[in-house]
């Protein structure tokens, strides 16, 4: 996991196919790409094979390092390259370490898994910041709302507004404010209008659609019932929801948080569980 904070910038110098030959390191082959990567002086000093660093916002594994270069190298899959942009030649990139248990969370749970690619539409001065419009296919649109969280070639930002162009092959834009400190420590600095991105869209507004959703299976129950209530009931966390059905509101947030307590494999559901738990009345 991440938490969209970039604390370095890095420079892929080398890119390598991972192919035997010409032929089966040819863009479709099934084979990936080495890269070896550039980066400050003292960001590799608590690093070791096999961390995570997300290059641009996309997760890889560190394969191999050399803190005296200081650089290290990451072997990118076919399929990463497909759902990417720039990490195939060389060229400046967002650097960001996994998240430890102690560091603080600075911007939103990331976990750089990309989601797709989106446009930069203009980029334009306000005042000392920057303002920059994306523009993203509808499939990653539907998860954009003002003032919510959305991480763009690995920064946590704030959408600031969104507007739908039906019109464009594009039709959904949002609107981020990039400070001065922001546009002078990111690899933002150096794109431009037409440059690709990627997107991650913030878990949250994942786990929201999906218990929002219409289609899910719908259980026998009391017509009165919150449709999320039905939705995640048809879980494997039933039981633990009907005794919070059954509970008082005081006693609400003692039963999530021995759902939360007690299902160790799933944390981010019953984050939203919790939610669910301590926002939705009547239960």
């Amino acid at each position: 996991m991440f938490t969209g904070i970039i604390t370095a910038l890095g420079d892929i110098t080398h890119a390598q196919p991972l192919g035997d030959s010409a032929q089966n390191s040819a863009p479709g082959s099934g084979w990936g790409q080495r890269l070896t990567v550039s980066c400050p002086a003292g960001f590799l000093d608590d690093v070791a094979l096999g961390d995570s660093i997300a290059l641009n916002g996309a997760c890889m594994t560190v394969t191999q390092f050399d803190a005296a270069a200081p650089s290290f190298q990451v072997e990118v899959s076919a399929e990463s390259l497909s759902k990417t942009t720039g990490l195939d030649r060389s060229g400046p990139v967002n650097l960001e370490k996994a998240l430890q248990a102690q560091d603080r969370m600075g911007g939103h749970m990331v976990t750089g898994h990309v989601d797709g690619l989106g446009r930069i539409v203009a980029l334009d001065p306000v005042g000392e910041s920057v303002l920059m419009r994306i523009a993203v296919p509808p499939e990653l649109g539907r998860y954009m709302a003002a003032k919510g969280s959305v991480t763009v070639h690995g920064v946590s930002l704030t959408v600031n507004r969104v507007e739908d162009v039906p019109a464009s092959d594009l039709p959904c834009h949002f609107d981020i404010n990039l400070i001065p400190h922001t546009w002078a420590h990111t690899v933002f600095r150096f794109l431009s209008v037409g440059s690709t991105v990627h997107i991650e869209i913030d878990l949250m507004a994942r786990y929201a659609a999906r218990l929002a959703q219409t289609d899910l299976p719908q259980v026998q129950g009391d017509d009165h019932e919150p449709l999320i209530y039905r939705h995640i009931k048809t879980g494997r966390l039933y039981a633990w929801i009907a005794q919070a059905k059954n509970c008082t509101n005081g006693d609400q947030d003692g039963v999530a948080m021995a759902v939360y307590r007690s299902v160790d494999e799933d944390k981010i559901f019953t984050r939203v569980l919790d939610e669910f738990l301590t926002r939705f009345e009547p239960l």
